[in-house]
């Protein structure tokens, strides 16, 4: 009789189980099928950006943004590419908040991105006049007339990021252009945890992309721009610290 009772709670207890690990994978399976957004806020020190608005950071300073795009592709989930196009991103003073859709992605997992573009879709190549040919027939966020190619240079620009502040009256420009093979970032985000209308949003923290000192120390007052070469490489190295999950 007691043997019996043991049989049946532990029958009870595995039935148990299964339904909970059921409901689990079910709820995974559902969220996987509904369309999921990545969305991109963009932030300094906390506070909305507003472009040509002034922005007083907490050492005391007056920056002004005035224009900030970047491209975002290769969105890869579980080592499975889920989404292979490039996306533009920035703050745009129609559209603060930009969403990206995700195809069968799964909460909890890992997710990665790049903050520019591949070499086989960007780098020169032998044949100039069929890059440039290839590059023209180039659609959507990857059209040349974005604003976002280097005509100069034959590639596209990773990320731009046009700023000003003032001295004595004097405006003085913060010009970063970054872009070349050397510049393209990784992104990486572990245990998205699912969110009730699937949309996953990021923040971009744009005071992270510049040294955590006061303006005239790293610039000596003066304006600065940086497009390639070494400094580039070494601006770019702060990408992947912009992107946090909200």
């Amino acid at each position: 009789m007691i043997d019996n009772q043991i049989k049946i709670k532990k029958m009870k207890l595995y039935f148990s189980l299964f339904f909970f690990l059921f409901f689990c994978l079910f709820h995974i399976y559902l969220s996987a099928q509904k369309n999921t957004y990545l969305s991109f806020e963009h932030l300094f020190e906390g506070k909305k950006i507003e472009l040509e608005k002034p922005i007083i950071t907490k050492l005391g300073d007056t920056i002004y943004i005035s224009r900030c795009q970047y491209y975002i592709g290769n969105i890869t989930h579980e080592k499975k590419t889920i989404n292979d196009n490039y996306f533009l991103i920035g703050i745009d003073t129609n559209q603060h908040i930009k969403k990206i859709e995700l195809k069968n992605f799964i909460p909890q997992k890992k997710l990665y991105f790049s903050v520019g573009i591949l070499p086989k879709h960007n780098q020169k190549n032998n044949q100039k006049n069929n890059q440039k040919n290839n590059l023209i027939k180039q659609k959507g966020d990857l059209d040349l007339s974005k604003g976002m190619f280097w005509t100069w240079e034959n590639g596209y620009i990773f990320f731009k990021l046009e700023a000003y502040f003032f001295v004595n009256h004097q405006k003085k420009g913060l010009i970063f252009h970054l872009g070349s093979n050397e510049c393209f970032r990784n992104i990486v985000f572990d245990n998205f945890i699912a969110q009730k209308n699937n949309t996953y949003p990021i923040e971009v923290h744009l005071e992270k992309f510049f040294p955590p000192k006061k303006i005239k120390e790293w610039t000596n007052q003066k304006g600065m721009t940086i497009m390639q070469g070494e400094n580039a490489k070494e601006w770019a190295d702060n990408l992947p610290f912009l992107f946090q999950l909200k």
